[in-house]
């Protein structure tokens, strides 16, 4: 069984993600890191990732069915490439999807923040610069939630996100969710 966290939505409810059950529970926990196993997909100088997309999609569409307003959420990806892979997986909801650079100055309650890398090299790509970091772990009002890679590239990328990672999972808000359909 997965796990997904939730902010006070419901308690200790059976959902499915990905058709695989999972339990959604409320929790006081404002920062969340997910890892899901995927691998970027580098498109020109942009990337994507498919795996972290579909996993956000199943994501949203459970705080949608448990009665989250969709402008209250927001995901925000480094990258235009899975931006727009993103937004074609979210077409209907009302949730917004942008990049980081689009999301500053604004905020929302629920932040659901994509990664995008995933690779050997634990290559962050621009989300090395602890400014786009800075941005990317500070727009939410009630909960971060970090859908990242299963391995290290996050944990090990960069001193800032090392220390954001540390942060998430000394506090027990790390899960790893891994798509075995």
């Amino acid at each position: 069984m997965h796990y997904i966290l939730a902010h006070q939505y419901n308690r200790s409810s059976r959902y499915y993600v990905f058709g695989k059950p999972v339990i959604i529970y409320s929790t006081r926990l404002a920062h969340v890191y997910v890892g899901v196993k995927g691998r970027e997909i580098v498109n020109g100088v942009s990337c994507d990732n498919p795996a972290q997309a579909m996993f956000i999609a199943d994501l949203c569409s459970e705080f949608l069915r448990l009665g989250v307003n969709p402008s209250r959420i927001s995901v925000i990806a480094p990258y235009s490439a899975h931006v727009k892979t993103i937004r074609s997986i979210l077409i209907g909801t009302g949730i917004t999807c942008n990049t980081i650079h689009k999301m500053l100055g604004a905020e929302n309650d629920i932040v659901v923040l994509a990664t995008t890398r995933s690779n050997d090299c634990k290559d962050l790509g621009f989300m090395n610069q602890p400014e786009l970091l800075n941005v990317a772990t500070s727009r939410q009002l009630m909960k971060l939630i970090i859908v990242g890679d299963d391995g290290e590239t996050f944990a090990e990328g960069s001193v800032t996100s090392k220390k954001i990672y540390d942060f998430i999972s000394s506090r027990g808000s790390f899960l790893s969710f891994k798509n075995t359909s």
